[in-house]
């Protein structure tokens, strides 16, 4: 097992520290490889001191069972001493394989948990053509719905060879529920979008990116209670970060946030209690990936200046952004600059940026595909996926939580 350092953050204006706790594995040693999702969506939520966890897994990939979704939840004291797999197979032919992968899940007002995720059929009438949709189950006052021994709602209906892919959910304050997308149904990919009350109905499918020959990697957040999406698109002859946002007259125009002169890609997107969204992507304007960052006011309506957050000659990939409050945002990405990726943040306190922070140790073994979220009392739940496992071929699940305490920097900060 890898050594594990523990670091204390300071909030400035506060005598509060964060201290991070010991590395825990919620899902235990698992057989195959188990992973967080790694399209900037979220495989954690949190409501009260309930965290939720759902992530994707092989485990026997050779059987012809394909990658399933898992699901597994935090009462404030321990995990669930066992998982649920929540995706959904068919037997009828074991030379059909259905993928259930890329998980991402929000939890509404009433508490309901709505999970997303990307399934992968091949059409048993055309040997070798697939087609892939987007599918959705709710688990609801401790019932999953619709019940497990039932197919997930279908978001999209492909009946040909079709790519619906990476998707990206959010909720409202009240019960309403947002999914973003990529899908080529319309010859090339394009974002689409589609909402619901409370995850029973939901509306039509809309295409917030009609321009263009290419949109991908899409991220949604809530400003306020209207949804916004940002995705990398390729209208301009390279990858730029695109943003569009909704509003009491519906979606406004999309417009290009990045101005890289060599790509930006993998867009994250996060929003605060005060309705301020934040972006953050990896752009490669420096000959190598960093991280980019831009904040948007509600006020103003407008973004303000980009902003480098990363600095190291290597690559800084895969962010993921977090807001806490108003005033504090979180910044989670992979970082190889010592050899092999580990997980750093950096947190900006009423917009000063703070200095990084490396979360894993330096073993050799990879730790990719940050996933982050905040319960009430303001403590940080933070997943990975890390190959520091017991067979160090197979990614483990990885979790650890940032609790605020008035511990002395020299009562904090512990090596374990």
């Amino acid at each position: 097992m890898r050594k594990i350092f523990l670091f204390v953050l300071f909030m400035a204006g506060q005598g509060w520290a964060q201290q991070w706790s010991s590395v825990q594995l919620p899902v235990g040693w698992q057989p195959g490889s188990s992973w967080t999702a790694s399209n900037q969506a979220h495989s954690l939520a949190v409501r009260g001191d309930t965290v939720y966890l759902v992530w994707y897994n092989a485990v026997d990939i050779n059987s012809n069972t394909g990658h399933q979704i898992y699901f597994i939840k935090y009462n404030g004291t321990e995990w669930d001493s066992v998982s649920t797999r929540i995706g959904y197979m068919n037997y009828n032919n074991v030379s059909w394989r259905r993928h259930n992968w890329y998980p991402s899940c929000a939890v509404d007002a009433s508490g309901a948990l709505h999970v997303v995720w990307e399934t992968n059929d091949f059409i048993e009438s055309s040997e070798g053509v697939s087609i892939y949709d987007i599918v959705y189950r709710r688990l609801s006052q401790g019932a999953w719905v619709p019940g497990l021994s039932e197919k997930p709602v279908n978001i999209t209906s492909n009946s040909s060879q079709g790519y619906s892919w990476r998707p990206v959910i959010a909720c409202g304050s009240d019960t309403s529920v947002h999914i973003a997308w990529q899908d080529n149904q319309q010859g090339t990919f394009k974002i689409f979008y589609i909402s619901s009350i409370g995850g029973s109905a939901w509306s039509g499918n809309i295409c917030l990116s009609p321009q263009g020959i290419y949109a991908g990697f899409p991220s949604i957040a809530m400003s306020g209670n209207q949804p916004a999406v940002v995705w990398q698109d390729f209208r301009d002859g390279r990858n730029q970060i695109y943003f569009k946002k909704y509003s009491a007259s519906g979606w406004g125009t999309d417009s290009a946030i990045s101005q890289s002169s060599y790509g930006a890609f993998a867009p994250c997107l996060a929003g605060d209690q005060a309705g301020n969204l934040y972006a953050a992507w990896e752009d490669l304007r420096d000959g190598n990936f960093e991280i980019y960052y831009r904040r948007f006011s509600v006020q103003t309506q407008a973004w303000g200046n980009v902003i480098r957050l990363t600095e190291d000659p290597y690559y800084s990939r895969q962010p993921f952004l977090l807001c806490q409050g108003d005033s504090t945002v979180n910044l989670f990405w992979a970082d190889d600059r010592d050899g092999s990726y580990e997980i750093y943040q950096r947190k900006s306190v009423s917009n000063i940026w703070q200095p990084e922070t490396t979360l894993t140790a330096f073993n050799g073994s990879s730790s990719l595909n940050p996933s982050a979220a905040v319960d009430y009392p303001g403590n940080l739940h933070l997943v990975w996926s890390d190959f520091s496992g017991w067979d160090a071929v197979n990614p483990e699940i990885f979790y650890m939580s940032g609790v605020y305490s008035k511990k002395s920097p020299a009562e904090s900060q512990s090596v374990i």
